[in-house]
């Protein structure tokens, strides 16, 4: 049995594209594992795609909450991406290029296995005291969050002191 391999979708797609390249004569035993690993690298890239721009179909949020109150939603392994667009759209200053730490964004992240507890799959990440257009959509999308990014979102208000005791109203903002 060989060994399981696991490919991103960029090396996916450089894999297809040395094969497409390859020229040189070759045995037909050969020519079956090139098939093989081609046909590897096509599903590796079309999942990747599928993910990247498909629906999302597991639990949690993926993405980053701007100053703004507004949700930038991205698939797994999407954040670097969607990061630097968001940088340059929002004219984020001090942004050095870790995803973890984007100024007054707070990213939310997890793997696409996760169930809705999220144990071991999940996070949120903020830098900043929440705005009070986050605050607002955070209280309204708890629903939307695995459990443990409420209870991340909810000790990281309380850190910053913001009542949420009713859910509803925020009042030390």
């Amino acid at each position: 049995m060989g060994q399981q391999v696991y490919l991103s979708s960029k090396e996916a797609s450089w894999i297809i594209s040395l094969l497409d390249y390859h020229d040189a004569p070759v045995s037909n035993d050969d020519k079956l594992v090139l098939t093989k690993i081609r046909e590897k690298a096509n599903s590796v890239a079309v999942k990747a795609n599928r993910v990247r721009r498909g629906p999302r179909d597991y639990n949690g949020l993926s993405g980053f909450l701007a100053p703004d109150g507004v949700f930038h939603e991205c698939a797994y392994q999407e954040h670097k991406d969607l990061a630097v667009r968001l940088v340059e759209q929002y004219k984020v200053e001090l942004f050095e290029g870790d995803t973890n730490k984007v100024p007054n964004f707070i990213k939310f992240g997890c793997l696409p296995w996760v169930d809705k507890q999220g144990n071991s799959g999940c996070h949120v990440l903020g830098q900043n005291k929440p705005t009070n257009e986050q605050v607002t959509w955070l209280l309204t999308k708890l629903d939307r969050m695995t459990d443990v990014q409420q209870r991340l979102i909810l000790g990281e208000l309380h850190h910053w002191d913001i009542d949420v005791s009713d859910r509803l109203t925020v009042n030390k903002l």
